[in-house]
């Protein structure tokens, strides 16, 4: 599944940035929305543009926040992505505690603070959240699960962060924000979400 993403992050390279009428603001892959979405920002152009030039996406109309009715400056075209799933409880290859993972992972993930890659990743709670158990309930053989956030990302190194990132974390989404000026670091910015999961003990 890691692959999949991978190759999503590869194909961003790929997008077109400007089309008539149109520039690129983002662009987004989501397991949990099964598409990837393009942002787009009006410059004179129309949703027809939009259509002619992606005729395989959807065209979203976008609603500004707390409003009703859509933009016409912006606009959102959307297709399929397809994440392929597999079991997280493999008896040949256990879960670790949240202590043993770091002691293990730690060197890298400090090699990408190092290099200005932020890796936040949240206090892990019970998995699967069940509204009747407490969230304090333990049990040895307990799965706890966090988010992962992962933004600051340059250029290509998206590619080998989604590859290489400890066998521990599954990603959820990838994502690309087009910035502006003339500082190559501020034109691509990559990020990703994902969860993490650790063995309770």
């Amino acid at each position: 599944e890691r692959s999949t993403f991978v190759a999503a992050a590869r194909a961003f390279f790929g997008y077109r940035t400007w089309i008539p009428g149109w520039s690129l603001a983002s662009a987004e892959c989501s397991a949990r929305a099964q598409a990837c979405t393009r942002d787009w920002v009006r410059h004179g152009g129309s949703f027809d543009d939009l259509r002619r030039a992606l005729p395989d996406d959807a065209l979203e109309m976008l609603v500004p926040q707390g409003g009703s009715i859509p933009a016409l400056d912006v606009a959102r075209t959307k297709h399929a992505f397809a994440v392929a799933r597999h079991s997280l409880l493999d008896p040949r290859r256990p879960l670790r505690s949240l202590q043993a993972i770091f002691s293990e992972a730690g060197p890298q993930l400090q090699r990408w603070r190092t290099a200005d890659v932020v890796i936040d990743l949240k206090k892990p709670s019970l998995w699967p959240r069940v509204p009747e158990v407490p969230t304090a309930f333990q049990h040895p053989a307990a799965v706890l699960a966090g988010e992962v956030d992962m933004s600051g990302v340059p250029g290509p190194f998206i590619v080998e962060a989604l590859e290489s990132a400890p066998d521990f974390v599954r990603w959820e989404s990838v994502r690309v924000d087009l910035g502006g000026g003339s500082d190559a670091r501020g034109l691509l910015k990559f990020s990703a979400t994902g969860v993490f999961y650790v063995a309770a003990r």
